[in-house]
């Protein structure tokens, strides 16, 4: 069982399809989750079928921003239970062994203005669970200060907000592989890079699936 989680901030590029095509032949996912189509729904739904995945479930960019989609093949049954442009909230049944997960995607706000609200939603609308809960994407938040590199250094006394919420949900930031950052961009000049993309996952998950990463 096999999840695939990219921010690929544009599925209009023929690099990024290649790239995707890459990623989708090496792994072969179950399920993907897509941040940052900034695509029409039909358009991804091309993309999609030339990928071979059956079934989706799209939130449409608003103008040329944001767009979220997930897709999946018939080895898992989804039921969507709640989607907005930063949300994509499901509960999954893997047919092969018959075992149900709640997974939940997300993109986070990029602009500051709007993270307060956000974050607070976030708190007040996820509580902990007993079933298996895998909760990943692209948050725009670092976790702790040595997931940036470059440019101003963080702010000791910068709001939590992903922090904050591993507590409410009583989730776990799991291991990765590969290098730490996976954003990277100038900033006045300077390169920065930091690490916004991550999974979560709570103990029923861990115990269940003990190697995700």
């Amino acid at each position: 069982m096999t999840h695939l989680v990219w921010n690929c901030r544009g599925l209009g590029s023929d690099t990024v399809v290649r790239a995707l095509h890459g990623l989708i032949r090496k792994h072969r996912p179950d399920l993907i989750f897509l941040a940052e189509t900034k695509m029409r729904d039909h358009r991804v739904d091309g993309v999609r079928r030339r990928m071979g995945y059956r079934e989706a479930f799209h939130v449409s960019p608003s103008g040329r921003a944001g767009g979220l989609s997930m897709w999946w093949n018939e080895s898992v049954e989804v039921t969507i239970g709640f989607a907005s442009k930063h949300i994509i909230d499901a509960t999954v049944n893997y047919v092969d062994s018959n075992r149900q997960a709640r997974v939940t995607w997300v993109y986070g706000t990029v602009y500051r203005i709007e993270k307060v609200e956000f974050w607070r939603w976030m708190r007040e609308w996820f509580k902990p669970t007993n079933t298996p809960w895998l909760c990943g994407g692209d948050f725009n938040e670092i976790l702790w200060d040595h997931e940036k590199s470059g440019g101003a250094s963080p702010n000791y006394n910068r709001p939590r907000y992903l922090e904050e919420f591993l507590n409410v949900t009583e989730l776990m930031d799991l291991d990765y592989n590969g290098p730490c950052f996976t954003w990277r961009g100038m900033r006045n000049g300077h390169l920065v890079e930091e690490r916004l993309d991550r999974g979560l996952a709570n103990k029923q998950w861990q115990d269940s699936w003990p190697n995700t990463m």
